[in-house]
Formats: C-alpha cells, sequence, structure tokens
C-alpha cells in the first residue's frame, strides 16, 4: 500500500494540498502527469461509443478537476509567496497548461459527442444540475473556437497562450514594482501628523532593512494611512508619484507594464474577431448578467449623472478648506485623501485611523463568525493544518448539525512576495461524486497591517472591516451551495457581474450597531465600540461618496472603452481614451505623468476585462437585497435564511436574474444603492 507522503504532493487528492511539501522541483512532474492523464481521459470519452453522463462529461469532470486544484496550488503560492525559482517554474509551465485548456475547449469530436447527448434520450435522465453543466459547456465550446477551422483554431490557441503569458507578466511587473519601492525618512520632524501605530510598523520595517529612522511602502497598510495623514506635502507628492508611475516607463522601466498592455488589447480583440464578435467586449458580455455593454454603460452614465453634482459640492469644499485651513491654494491629488482627512476631523470629529484601535483583527473575525451563524445557522472552527505561511489560519464551516460544509484559509497580513489587494479563490469545488461529497475549500487573502513586534493583534481600519467581510461573502457563496454538479456549484457558472452579489451584501452589516458590537473594542477596556462614535461615523458614511463613485465609474468606463474600440497600437492610444472618460466624469485632475493602466491588474492580469463595471452593477443588487430587511421587516436571521435560500446556496445553477426576481418579487432598481451611497 502506497502511503501519501509517497505521492508527489500536488498528486495527491486524499485531503488537504500539503503546501509544507510543495517544492518547485515537483512542480513539472506532477503537472505533466496530470496533463498525460486529462488527455488520455479525454481520448478515452471520444473513442468509446457509451454515450451515458457517466461516460463522457464524469471523467473528464474528474481528471480535469484534479489538474484545476494542482495547477490551482501554485498559482496560488505563486499569488502568496513569490520566489524567483517559483515564479520561473509557474512561467515555464504556463504555456503547456493554457495550451491544454483552449484545446480542450476546441476539440470538435468531444464537442460533437456532447452534442449528441444533448439531443438524445439520456438526456432526458439528467438531473437539473446536469442538464446546466452540459449546456454551460455547449455554450462555453462555441465560444471558445470550436467551429474554427484548423487554420484558425491554431491561431486562437496561439493567442490563448500569449495571453496568459502577459497577463501572468502584467502581475509580476506590478508585484516586483511595489516590493521595489522604499520611502526612508530619516528625520521624525518630517513625519509629523502619523499614527503611533503607523510610525511603529515603519520603525520595524526600517530595522528589518538595518536603516535609521522609518521606511514607507506602496503596500496599501502603509501608502493609504501615510497619503491620509502625513503633514509634508512634499513627501506625500514623492509617495503618489511612485504610486501612480508603478509598472510603468516613467517609474522604473526594468517593470515597465505598456508592452504587456498593448499586446493583451491586441490579443483579446484578434480573439474576438475569430469567433465573430465585433470587440472583445461583445465577447465578454456573451456570459455575463447584463445583455451587452450598452446596459452596463447606461448605468454607468446613470450613476455618474448623480453623483456628479455631489462631487462637485465636494471637491470646492476641499479646495476652500485647503486653501482657509491650510494655506494649500492649488490642490492637488496628492493632497486629496490628507486635506478629506482633516475636513473629516473637523466635521465628525474622527479621522479614519482613529478607528483603528477599537478593530483588532482577533475581536473582527470572532464577531463576523457569530455573524455568519446568525445568518446562515453555521459555526466557523479554528483547525490546525499545514500552511504556506506561519500568519495563515485555517478554519471548517459547520452546519446546525455540526455536518462539515467546507473550509477556508485565511491569509490576511501584507508581506514581501505577496500580491497586493485582497481576493477569494477556490481551491476545491464541491462535487457530490460516487456516492461522496468532496468538500468546498476556499481561500481569502487580504493585505492587512501585519502584527508589529510590540504587539499582540493587528488593528484595522473600518474600510479594512469592510474588505473582510466583502472577501467572506465569496467564501461563503463557495461553501454554503447545495448543488452537487462542480461546474455550477459555489462559485462556479456563476455570471461574473453577480458573483459580486453576495460579497458586497456582507459589506452592509459594517455599518449594522449590532453587528459594530461584536467586532469591537472599547476605550479603556470597553466592551465595544462607544455609541457615540458609530453615531459620527454613520453621519460620516456619505463623506466624499460623490468623488468615490466616479472614481469607480471612471475604472469602469475606460475597461469598457480599452475593449470596445479596436484601433488600439499603441501605449498612448490607451492614455487617450483614459482622458476621454476623465473629460467626460471626473472632476479631479490628475498629472500627467500619472501611469494608473500600467498597474490595473483587475483588468490585464485579473478577470474583470470588459467586467469591472461588476462592482457596481452588483452594488446594485445587494443594496436592494439588503433593503428587503427594512421593506419587510426581516430580522437578521431571517434576513439570512432567505438569501440562502434563494441566492447563496443556488450556484450558477440558475440565471443570477431568476434568482434576485425570487428573492425579491420584482427586478432590481438602482433606488437603493442612491439612497445607501448618499446620492438619492
Amino acid at each position: 500500500m502506497v502511503s501519501s507522503s509517497d505521492i508527489n504532493p500536488l498528486e495527491d487528492f486524499s485531503a488537504l494540498p500539503r503546501f509544507s511539501d510543495i517544492e518547485p522541483s515537483i512542480i513539472k512532474p506532477a503537472v505533466d502527469s496530470l496533463l498525460s492523464n486529462a488527455k488520455s481521459s479525454i481520448d478515452k470519452v471520444v473513442s468509446s461509443s457509451a454515450l451515458s453522463w457517466e461516460d463522457t462529461v464524469f471523467p473528464i469532470t474528474a481528471s480535469v478537476d484534479r489538474l484545476s486544484r494542482a495547477w490551482g496550488q501554485v498559482s496560488h503560492l505563486n499569488a502568496v509567496s513569490s520566489n524567483p525559482e517559483l515564479r520561473s517554474i509557474f512561467n515555464e509551465i504556463l504555456p503547456s497548461v493554457t495550451e491544454f485548456y483552449t484545446t480542450l475547449s476546441q476539440n470538435k469530436d468531444l464537442y460533437n459527442k456532447l452534442l449528441v447527448l444533448r439531443q438524445s434520450d439520456e438526456y432526458e435522465k439528467l438531473s437539473e444540475e446536469q442538464r446546466k453543466v452540459l449546456e454551460n459547456e455547449l455554450r462555453d465550446y462555441q465560444l471558445s473556437g470550436v467551429g474554427l477551422d484548423v487554420e484558425k483554431q491554431r491561431d486562437y490557441k496561439e493567442l490563448s497562450k500569449e495571453l496568459a503569458a502577459q497577463s501572468a507578466k502584467f502581475s509580476d511587473n506590478v508585484l516586483d514594482a511595489t516590493d521595489a519601492y522604499q520611502l526612508h525618512v530619516p528625520d521624525e520632524e518630517r513625519l509629523s501628523g502619523l499614527s503611533e501605530a503607523h510610525l511603529s510598523d515603519a520603525k520595524d520595517r526600517a530595522d528589518k532593512k538595518n536603516l535609521p529612522g522609518w521606511v514607507f511602502n506602496l503596500q496599501a497598510p502603509s501608502w493609504i494611512p501615510f497619503m491620509e495623514s502625513c503633514e509634508d506635502r512634499e513627501l506625500r507628492e514623492e509617495m503618489y508619484r511612485a504610486y501612480v508611475t508603478r509598472a510603468s516607463a516613467k517609474g522604473d522601466p526594468a517593470f515597465d507594464n505598456s508592452e504587456q498592455i498593448i499586446s493583451i488589447l491586441r490579443a483579446r480583440s484578434r480573439k474576438a474577431e475569430l469567433l465573430g464578435f465585433e470587440t472583445f467586449a461583445d465577447l465578454s458580455f456573451a456570459t455575463k448578467m447584463a445583455s451587452g455593454p450598452k446596459d452596463a454603460i447606461s448605468l454607468l452614465n446613470e450613476l455618474s449623472r448623480k453623483a456628479k453634482p455631489f462631487a462637485d459640492k465636494e471637491l470646492s469644499e476641499l479646495k476652500e478648506y485647503a486653501k482657509e485651513r491650510l494655506q494649500i491654494s492649488d490642490l492637488k491629488p496628492w493632497d486629496v485623501s490628507y486635506v478629506a482627512q482633516k475636513v473629516k476631523e473637523e466635521r465628525y470629529s474622527f479621522k479614519d485611523e482613529d478607528l483603528r484601535p477599537y478593530f483588532p483583527v482577533s475581536k473582527v473575525m470572532g464577531g463576523l463568525f457569530e455573524l455568519l451563524h446568525q445568518l446562515y445557522g453555521v459555526s466557523v472552527v479554528e483547525e490546525k493544518v499545514d500552511v504556506w505561511h506561519p500568519d495563515v489560519t485555517f478554519f471548517s464551516v459547520r452546519g446546525p448539525d455540526d455536518e462539515t460544509l467546507g473550509f477556508f484559509y485565511a491569509d490576511l497580513f501584507a508581506r514581501d512576495g505577496k500580491r497586493s489587494g485582497a481576493w477569494m479563490d477556490d481551491a476545491i469545488g464541491r462535487w457530490k461524486r460516487q456516492g461522496s461529497i468532496q468538500k468546498p475549500v476556499a481561500y481569502l487573502v487580504c493585505n492587512f497591517p501585519p502584527i508589529s513586534k510590540d504587539a499582540s493583534d493587528s488593528y484595522l481600519s473600518h474600510s479594512e472591516v469592510e474588505t473582510l467581510f466583502h472577501e467572506c461573502g465569496h467564501v461563503m457563496h463557495h461553501l454554503m451551495t447545495r448543488v452537487d454538479e462542480i461546474g455550477v456549484s459555489g462559485i462556479n457558472g456563476v455570471e461574473w457581474d453577480a458573483v459580486e452579489l453576495p460579497s458586497q451584501f456582507m459589506e452592509n452589516f459594517c455599518w449594522d450597531w449590532t453587528v459594530i458590537k461584536e467586532i469591537s473594542v472599547g476605550d479603556e477596556g470597553g466592551d465595544h465600540l462607544p455609541e457615540e462614535v458609530f453615531k459620527k461615523m454613520l453621519d460620516a458614511k456619505h463623506f466624499m461618496s460623490g468623488i468615490q463613485t466616479l472614481r469607480q465609474v471612471e475604472f469602469a468606463l475606460f475597461d469598457l472603452r480599452v475593449h470596445m474600440e479596436g484601433h488600439i497600437e499603441q501605449i498612448k492610444d490607451v492614455y487617450t481614451i483614459l482622458d476621454s472618460v476623465r473629460e467626460q466624469v471626473s472632476v479631479l485632475q490628475v498629472p500627467e505623468y500619472n501611469q494608473f493602466p500600467n498597474s490595473f491588474s483587475h483588468i490585464f492580469a485579473g478577470g474583470y476585462a470588459a467586467g469591472y463595471y461588476s462592482y457596481k452593477w452588483a452594488e446594485v443588487l445587494s443594496a436592494d437585497v439588503y433593503a428587503m430587511s427594512r421593506d419587510a421587516g426581516l430580522s437578521i436571521s431571517q434576513l439570512g435564511r432567505r438569501f440562502l435560500d434563494d441566492i447563496l446556496s443556488m450556484g450558477g445553477l440558475r440565471p443570477s436574474a431568476e434568482n434576485f426576481q425570487r428573492f425579491r418579487g420584482r427586478e432590481p432598481t438602482v433606488d437603493a444603492l442612491l439612497a445607501s451611497s448618499g446620492l438619492a
């Protein structure tokens, strides 16, 4: 009998991933083996005359699931623990993995076999879940070029490999550019305004680099409070310039993403053209909840019209305050966060950093888990398993009968070699196979301030609390599914512009007083955040909401425009489009050296190409869903059970529009979002 320890860790699917055993040297043999096995499964299905689900879809799903789980572990480690050796092997293998998936999606023999299954009597024997998987598969084959001739299929494959390589390079450049920069300040007098906690973190950073004084970087826990609080205008400008020139020729040219941007846009445009779509945006919307780019643009234009008057007023107030109180006569982008915090502090008697001591991570996590219990009747229990970094924790999610529903890893703190931002990803999908359930597993990743050497906990800003709740919403979407077919369980098969609904739904509870009391501590041993402070937070909730809304609209419109216009030949064309979008919606002027697209990983290295609007689209849905508690007088538990039954548990089984209508009894409207954003 062979023990699991004798198996290549990436080919051991008997339990959870064996992260400690994954060395770069074992990655290629494992992936090569899994690729070979998957190809053999496909050949066997194609050559067989059997037509049942068990003889066609099941064996291919099983072999591809094993490959996806293994490659997913490699991709995950490359995102959270990147190093030169791992990155090198990842980029070496990436073309082979990409080619496999592209070849699979263009396999005409397999497509025809599935088509025959769809048209046969066997189809009537399939469950609702199996039928949905089959319908999605046939659609995806068509959208992947199964109908193209041999030459065009070859072109499509090459474009897919180029896109994978260029997107990986884009991500690497952003990570390297972010990690490479540091602002070393030996003179403490220049750091007036910064909190003791922020200074302590910067001091720890300097000590690790054997430097006197303080070191700041471009990771969010350092960059955001620095821009909000540092009184030295020259230092703010220096940090701003470093941030907005990351991965561009105006920063360190070694990490310039200009070539990647053009290559990515050209390849996407060409793929869409091969498939008969006018633009890549049209191709992207073929699998989204919105019917087309015009629907998304219509929403964004409506939000822009509503937000613009508020944003104009907010900017005027900032300029007036800066001139009269801070002797800043020409408000610049590197002043905006700083001045806004000054106004907020004066108007509401606090600024964002003042809230951090109230939200220790341990307390926030405990309160979050209590909320999940109230919403869905689940218990979250920490367990000890093999992880990739000492900071990582692991939890099981158990139902009311103590049945384990799934698991998730939580990697919460920023560090070198870790991709910036916050995200959730699936490690394992739920799948009922051969009588047993493959339990779903998720990754929850954030970049919060690490625990300093003199502290026992890390402390979050309220916006970071919202980020944690947001990503936890994604996790619950994946783990709370009741669907048994992996192709449509959890987040699988859900339209991209609806997948943000469960995450944004969770953000609403960060403004619920009963929840705030559970996730916070008080002053001098108090049980929770003082209620008068919470009331100030509510008063300040809509502060700068006009400018913030326009910022998101700007990003979303830019994303759609660059994927709708096919004439982009050089990087200046990209910036011409961005200038046009800014002229349309923005109230803030940015300097010529601002190279924001070069680090816009969501659309050039993530899954949001021609889909960044999804955040606002889903925000409309989530605000409308949450308003149900007020409109129907539902308690948290009643709201949670309905949300679980009608939306969360359904995975990708049914169209998201149908799920929403079942829950709300009507189509969504923008009214709740405008009200919750203070733009009504």
